[in-house]
């Protein structure tokens, strides 16, 4: 049976194009254009994401083998030039990607179903970091970090039962992970935010804090504190939990109850000091928590290894910016994809196939339906027909 579909289509489907036509009238994106729109340049990155494609020249070439299977896209391989693509890429305003991204998170976090949470809580749990991307300060002179060296930005808040990322800033590389944060000072909520210690800064805790949020971080080496009252430790790898007094000065930013909780890991032996808002959670559960921020370091090797965001199509600011957003709606799609169905292969072998896969005459159920990508195969006909067996 043929398909008269691609998987390309197929993904397609899952983006917002009525929040994408609202943007693009709000931003006049498409002012003046006569061929080369937003939605095409859109589909055109989101094939080089799916493809793995690190150049324009791969995307035009791409683009124009596969001629006879862009009719259903709304775009034609004409179109699809090194220079078009180029000037798009730096004319279209990377806000509109912003948009589609945080609509998407929006739609489909309600229907995600996590089998598997890390920990019964009934809060959720938003780990918050960065993670730094080097660019060569020639190409990217806009991208100072050092002396000779560029570099931009990914500061993230990452949800650990969804885990997709929540809220996304792209920064140069020079912005410090707290100041990039401080846009984030009226969107706290009642959730809980783990911290490495680089982002100790009280105003920001204390701003979780009246939120009734629950923040779980390092102690940074050189506070003075005072212990006032201790409690009683339940856990023989808990050293110290107590209830501690700033200085006046960090008081006065922080004018609230601290607690901090001196844990020994029994794997390695080290000591950690972490600091909390909470009292109500044990010790325990404290460090356990403070644990689980290394899930957001997972997702961000994953997505330097598998995301097309260390070379790139453009070379302007918005058009860095313009890939990683895009680079992020993929990513979100795909753990849509995997969460709602209950695939079993994992996001490395479901970006695999889909690379494999993209432009054939097939949907997103044969793809998952398959164990591998040798029970795909394509027949000799003028139509590309698939076969799965």
């Amino acid at each position: 049976m043929s398909n008269t579909t691609t998987v390309l289509a197929d993904l397609k489907r899952f983006l917002p194009e009525n929040t994408l036509d609202s943007l693009v009238s709000v931003h006049k994106t498409d002012r003046y254009c006569k061929s080369f729109t937003t939605k095409n340049l859109l589909i055109a990155l989101l094939t080089a994401q799916s493809k793995n494609w690190n150049s324009l020249r791969e995307v035009e070439t791409g683009f124009l083998v596969n001629r006879n299977l862009l009719y259903h896209l709304g775009i034609s391989s004409e179109r699809v030039c090194r220079s078009t693509m180029a000037q798009a890429n730096s004319r279209i305003k990377s806000c509109v990607f912003e948009g589609i991204f945080y609509s998407l998170v929006k739609s489909i976090l309600p229907k995600i179903q996590n089998q598997t949470k890390r920990l019964d809580l009934e809060r959720s749990v938003q780990i918050i970091d960065s993670t730094t991307i080097d660019l060569c300060l020639s190409v990217f002179p806009w991208a100072k970090f050092r002396e000779t060296k560029g570099a931009i930005k990914i500061h993230t808040t990452f949800d650990l039962v969804s885990q997709i990322p929540m809220f996304v800033t792209i920064t140069n590389g020079k912005k410090s992970d707290v100041k990039a944060l401080n846009v984030r000072r009226n969107r706290f909520s009642d959730s809980i935010y783990l911290f490495d210690r680089g982002y100790q800064d009280f105003d920001m805790f204390f701003s979780i804090h009246i939120c009734k949020g629950i923040f779980v971080t390092r102690l940074r080496r050189g506070i003075n504190y005072q212990v006032a009252r201790q409690h009683n430790l339940t856990d023989r790898n808990v050293l110290l939990d107590a209830e501690i007094d700033l200085p006046l000065e960090t008081t006065y930013k922080y004018p609230a109850p601290l607690r901090l909780v001196r844990y020994r890991d029994p794997e390695t032996g080290k000591v950690y000091d972490f600091i909390t808002n909470s009292f109500e959670f044990s010790s325990t559960l404290i460090a356990q928590l403070y644990k689980q921020r290394w899930t957001i370091e997972l997702f961000f090797k994953w997505m330097k290894q598998n995301l097309q965001i260390k070379t790139f199509l453009g070379t302007s600011f918005n058009a860095v910016r313009n890939q990683i957003w895009v680079a992020l709606i993929y990513f979100v799609l795909l753990q849509y994809i995997i969460q709602q169905t209950n695939y079993k292969g994992g996001i490395l072998k479901l970006t695999r196939m889909i690379r494999e896969t993209l432009f054939m005459r097939m949907t997103l159920i044969d793809i998952l339906q398959a164990e591998n990508i040798s029970q795909i195969r394509r027949t000799d006909d003028d139509i590309g027909q698939l076969a799965i067996f």
